[in-house]
Order: structure tokens, then sequence, then C-alpha cells
């Protein structure tokens, strides 16, 4: 078998051992010789030398004729070694040897491609299309481009693949093929086209919920990869916070309350908004009950709030009664701490009564006012005493009215 396109590895051998039991050869060094190997042979001519003499032992070349070293110019000798001559009227020359790769670059275009369908790789070099390069994939040639600088390649099966092109006095193009189910492909496609629809769209990502006076972030992204956005100007109901960092973010504490608006702009993308509720840290953990009320008695209702966060606040408290509001107070509480707020309420009516503090409920059963017969009763018998004390106490008969007057008594 020739040596041809194959590549040339040269091995030493240091040392061979044989027995009736075992074979041993140790080698201690293996080099590559040439990965595009040529033939050499007696007055073979290689630019301005002949070849005249190849042995083991080594290669004897001679120029062929003479040659000038002209000023300022570089003489080929042969393929990559060559003479340069100095810009200088004393001839000054060197021999230089030109690596291979230092030729002229090529580019290579090779589009995501689909498994089972074809498709075209293509060579550059300066914009212009290459023909005659030999295109690789994964070290195995697959073809050599045409007139339009395109090969055409059907894969059949998924994955990454490494393209290499290769042609004589250029440097090696290299890229990556990329193949995919075609169900991969769309998703693939929809997500790019996607992207490049939001590229200069404007995105907010910030809590929904925040606590008053807890700073809280603000990052102002762009894209579906969620790239972040130097210098956009982040506002609150169309007051500036600042502009974001290199991180892409802004942090921010409010001492407002309710639900806000939250805007980022920044020249050349479009601006975008979201809204969001700050609370305050107060809130209300237990809300305490009498176990009995009366219709037209005054009650005692108690409320233990919580601040959860770590500075002072101030949180307004309505207390409802069957949806109605009956008090309103105000809770200031340190924070990290508990506190009581107490309320009174006087129901006009008997039956069940719900009562609503911020996010608590309860519900009591109002009962009617108490009978005060025995007192009227009371009332008649000592009216009545008044007028008939002196009949009473004259015919002996008061005694007997006070047992009757201790029998109502006992029985209200």
């Amino acid at each position: 078998m020739g040596s041809d396109d194959v590549p040339l590895v040269a091995v030493h051998v240091e040392s061979v051992f044989r027995s009736t039991e075992s074979d041993l050869a140790t080698v201690d060094g293996i080099f590559q010789i040439s990965d595009s190997p040529e033939s050499v042979e007696n007055g073979e001519v290689h630019g301005k030398m002949e070849v005249k003499d190849a042995s083991e032992d080594g290669i004897t070349m001679e120029n062929d004729g003479s040659f000038s070293l002209a000023r300022d110019k570089t003489i080929e000798i042969m393929e990559n070694l060559k003479f340069v001559v100095a810009d200088s009227d004393k001839r000054l020359f060197a021999p230089v040897a030109f690596k291979p790769g230092e030729g002229t670059d090529m580019t290579v275009i090779a589009p995501d491609a689909v498994v089972n369908s074809p498709v075209s790789i293509g060579v550059r070099s300066d914009s212009k299309p290459l023909a005659g390069v030999q295109i690789q994939l994964n070290g195995s040639s697959i073809g050599t481009t045409d007139a339009t600088g395109s090969v055409s390649y059907t894969p059949s099966s998924v994955g990454t693949y490494q393209v290499v092109a290769k042609k004589k006095d250029y440097n090696d193009g290299k890229a990556s093929l990329i193949v995919r189910t075609a169900s991969d492909a769309a998703s693939v496609t929809a997500y790019e086209q996607a992207n490049a629809t939001l590229s200069s769209q404007l995105t907010i990502n910030a809590p929904a919920d925040v606590v008053r006076g807890e700073n809280f972030l603000i990052a102002v992204v762009q894209g579906i990869n969620q790239t972040p956005v130097e210098g956009a100007e982040v506002s609150m109901d169309n007051v500036s916070i600042g502009l974001t960092g290199s991180q892409g973010t802004v942090t921010y504490a409010s001492n407002l309350t309710g639900e806000h608006t939250l805007t980022a702009k920044k020249e050349g993308f479009n601006s975008a908004a979201m809204s969001i509720t700050i609370a305050s840290s107060i809130v209300v953990v237990e809300l305490k009950l009498p176990e009995q009320a009366y219709a037209g008695k005054e009650m005692k209702i108690s409320a233990v709030v919580r601040n959860e966060g770590s500075n002072e606040d101030t949180l307004p408290l309505d207390l409802l009664a069957n949806g109605t509001i009956v008090e309103s107070k105000n809770a200031t509480v340190k924070g990290g701490e508990n506190s009581t707020v107490a309320f009174t309420y006087k129901p006009e009516k008997a039956g069940l009564t719900e009562f609503n503090l911020a996010d608590q409920s309860q519900s009591i059963n109002v009962e009617p006012a108490k009978s005060n017969n025995w007192l009227i009763a009371l009332i008649l018998v000592l009216m009545i005493a008044v007028g008939a004390g002196i009949y009473l106490y004259s015919t002996g008969e008061l005694e007997g009215l006070k047992r009757q007057i201790n029998r109502i008594v006992r029985g209200r």
C-alpha cells in the first residue's frame, strides 16, 4: 500500500524481547511526521530545488540554476521556504520558512440542519465563494466545494459535528454543524424569531408585593434571554428612582402603600411597565371577642398586631361589623414587636354578628337584652307600700307582704 494521502507516523522502538511464553516490545517515542505526505524521488523538482538523493539518511536537494536577490523582494525557493531580501543597497537577505497555516483565511458557513434533509455548507474567502475546498465532517471527507463555494450534505443523525475546510495555501476553516430533528428545529426557529422581536423590548422583573420601607430589587432586561440592560431609567408613578447598573438592576425602598406603577425607559428600546403592591409591615395576627354579648350593651374587642419588618410602621385599622365600619384606629408598632389595639362596640340588635379586621374574621351571637320585669315588680310593690304602709302596719299584714316581695325577687 502506498503512502499517498496517508498521515505518516514515526515510531521509535527501544527494545524487543521474545521468550517461549511472551513477547515484549518497548516503544519510547511516537512522532507524527505529516498530515499531507508527499512522495519524494530522485530527480523531482520542487520550486527552484531538485532532489539529488533521497534515502533513509535524508534528502539532498540542489537549486536547478541561479536566481537573483533583488532589493526588497521575496524569492520563493520551494514551497514554504523563501529568501527575504532587505530594502538595502547591501542586499541583506535571510532564509524564511513559512509555517503551514499562514496562508489566506477561509470562512465556513454551516447553517443548522435537520436530520435526513440536505444542507448546503459554504466556504468564503474575502467574502467570495471558494471552489475546490475539501470539506471534512468529524474527520471524514464529505466532498469538495463547487463553483458556488458550497457542498451539499444530508445528515443521517442528530448531533453536533465539527466541520473542517482544507485547501492548499489557505488556513483551515472550522465551524460546527448542529443537526436537530424537525420538531426541535421548529422550536429553535420560533424561539429565535421571538427573541428577535423582543430584543428591543424592555422588561421589568420585580416582586409584585413589597413591604413599605424595605429595600427591594428591580431588574431591567431585554429579549427572551433576559439580557441585563444598563443605563435604563426606572420610575415609580412617573417619579424617577434611578438608572440601572451594569447588572441591569436598581434597589429601592418606598414609604408609600397601595398600588403603584413601575416604568423603565431607555433610548432605542420600547419602554416597560408593571404594577406592584406596597403593604405595611404590620399584620393582624389575632382578633378577640368577648364570650357573651347582649343587644344594647357595649362590648370590648381587641386585636393583636405584629410588625414583621425591621422599621417602625403605622397601619390604619378599620373594625367592621357585618360589613359596616364601626370604629377606626391607627396601630403604630416598632420593628419586630407586637401590640394590642382595643375597640368598643354596642350592638343594637340580637343575632349573629360577624367582625372583620384586616384579614382576621370572628363571629358572635348577640343575645337579646336582659329582662327587667323583676325590677318593675319591685318598684310597683314599693309604690304600693308607700301608699298603704300605715294600713299594713296597723292590720299586721306588713310581714306577709315582705315575704311575697322576697319570693318575687328570688324568682326573677
